[in-house]
């Protein structure tokens, strides 16, 4: 279907529909003929907007107000805590599920970025809509993009250099000004403005606020009084420029105060607990900050997992790098054949998907869904209807689906997703971790310790490393396929596969300077056969994410 044709079906679609949420919507459109007939919040035109009767978010939180439950996500939820208590209604209960993201989701809302394409957005949108000058934004933001070029990804101790602090000042002044002027244009036009110039101006304005408030916090002290962190980071692997991003600390200060207070809470999820304790968590999402005492309860799982599933880890392929190799889509084609179909795929990027779904679908004649074909909602339905079918997708589908049956009887993972160490998501502990490994760094370098060999060729004093031994590839005794599904180290012949799925086209070729390797832990061994004992905190630590396929018959 055709981008206008898709159009066309939005508007009479719109004309029939009594919520315009998109998951309604079956077949699904593109996000590009969305785009065509919907509005962001900075082109929302607020109460000048001459459609607000018509407006479906107003109707619902005209229909949530006098609702006695109302079901919202955690997005909403931040933008309670980020100080916006309007949008919700008068509560006097509050359910989170998966709390354990709910810190993390917050903080997410609370972080800013700051580029030169958002630079160039915005006084393009002054331009348009309220004709004012913007020469001077738009070449303090050229300068800001050639300083952020100048420095590496990651984070920025406070103070900040003094080059991009000076860029920061000298956007912040130009974007004052085009405020100034905007405003100025608005008091010009006064009450004869129509209702278009005046919905035009509400655009402009809008925009270049959110712009001065992210430059006012990026120029004020809370990087040095430790409220803030603020980094840089290159998108999709340095394909895009650089970015300025800053994002808070804590938040449990803010969630006690604005979610948590003068209410009832009761925060659900799987993996609250960390070492049989809720102390951490809790002090993460303000409880102990809020006027009511909190009680933690394990109430355990009604899952039997020994019986109802089983791990099965592919140590033999290679380790993970950028995209998926062909081992591993390999593998993943062997179990779904044997399987029947019934895989949800889930992968750690957008590409390692889209890979996953080509070889299925050329390999197979199973039914195959990918996250992007349509609405997540019209995707999990289609693969719960089709026991054959086979889902594939990203973060999105890590958590929140539930197939009940025989539907989801295999689960494969290419990776665990755990954070990049490089992002300061959780600044204070890394860097305190990076502080002591250097110190012990620094003493072994001032005092080197050297001995003579042990029996055997090896080191007598206990610091001295030995001589790595050379792991086998395969599977431990304890890691078994299911029953009736071949086991995985039975190769078969690359003509053969190759004859079934065709030649594939070659692997995108890894830029020099970033090793596809980086942050793996060479020393670690199978999930649950960690040398140390204690895998998962050297997976949390190390960032080592070896390729997982989880068999099972419940998700």
């Amino acid at each position: 279907m055709s981008l206008g044709e898709q159009v066309v079906r939005l508007r009479e679609w719109a004309a029939r529909t009594d919520t315009g949420d998109r998951d309604d919507l079956v077949p699904g459109v593109s996000q590009r003929a969305w785009a065509q007939v919907s509005v962001s919040r900075a082109e929302c035109l607020g109460q000048s907007c001459p459609l607000k009767s018509e407006c479906f978010p107003e109707l619902a939180r005209a229909a949530a107000s006098r609702a006695d439950l109302v079901v919202t996500n955690h997005a909403m939820l931040g933008v309670v805590v980020a100080g916006n208590p309007g949008v919700l209604p008068d509560h006097q209960v509050l359910i989170v599920d998966e709390a354990h993201e709910l810190a993390d989701r917050v903080r997410s809302q609370g972080t800013i970025a700051l580029s030169a394409a958002a630079v160039a957005r915005t006084a393009a949108t002054a331009r348009k809509h309220a004709s004012v000058l913007v020469s001077e934004l738009e070449a303090a933001g050229q300068s800001l993009q050639l300083v952020l070029a100048e420095l590496p990804d990651g984070r920025l101790e406070a103070p900040l250099p003094a080059a991009l602090h000076d860029a920061l000042v000298v956007l912040a002044g130009a974007a004052r000004q085009v405020a100034s002027d905007v405003r100025d244009q608005a008091r010009a036009l006064g009450r004869d403005r129509s209702g278009e110039a005046a919905g035009a101006l509400a655009v402009a304005r809008t925009a270049v606020g959110d712009l001065v408030d992210a430059l006012d916090r990026m120029t004020s002290d809370s990087v040095a009084q430790g409220r803030d962190v603020a980094w840089i980071e290159r998108p999709r692997m340095g394909a895009e420029p650089p970015r300025l991003l800053l994002a808070p600390i804590e938040v449990a200060g803010s969630v006690a105060s604005h979610l948590l207070g003068g209410r009832a809470s009761v925060m659900t999820s799987a993996t609250l607990a960390l070492g049989d304790s809720f102390d951490p968590m809790a002090r993460a999402l303000g409880l102990p900050l809020a006027e009511q005492p909190w009680k933690g309860v394990d109430v355990g799982s009604p899952f039997d997992y020994p019986r109802q599933g089983i791990l099965y880890v592919a140590a033999h392929l290679p380790r993970p790098g950028a995209g998926i190799s062909e081992a591993a889509l390999d593998e993943m084609l062997a179990l779904v054949e044997a399987s029947g179909g019934g895989m949800l795929g889930l992968f750690s990027s957008r590409r390692a998907a889209q890979e996953a779904a080509e070889v299925l679908r050329g390999a197979t004649d199973l039914p195959v869904y990918a996250q992007g074909d349509d609405q997540l909602p019209t995707l999990v339905q289609a693969f719960t209807d089709d026991e054959a079918a086979c889902l594939v997708g990203t973060l999105s589908l890590w958590q929140g689906v539930d197939v009940p049956g025989r539907t989801c009887r295999l689960v494969v993972i290419d990776r665990i997703p755990l954070p990049s160490p490089r992002r300061p998501g959780r600044p204070g502990p890394h860097r305190r971790r990076r502080g002591r490994r250097r110190q012990r760094v620094h003493e072994r370098v001032r005092h080197p310790r050297r001995s003579a060999p042990g029996p055997g060729g090896g080191p007598s004093h206990p610091s001295q490393p030995g001589p790595r031994r050379r792991r086998r590839p395969g599977l431990p005794p304890a890691h078994r396929p299911l029953r009736g599904i071949p086991h995985p180290l039975h190769a078969r012949p690359v003509a053969d596969d190759e004859a079934r799925r065709g030649p594939r086209r070659p692997a995108a070729p890894v830029s020099s300077h970033r090793r596809p390797d980086r942050g793996m832990n060479p020393s670690a061994g199978p999930l649950g056969m960690c040398p140390s004992g204690g895998c998962a905190r050297r997976l949390g630590a190390s960032g080592c994410s070896r390729p997982a396929v989880l068999p099972s018959r419940s998700h």
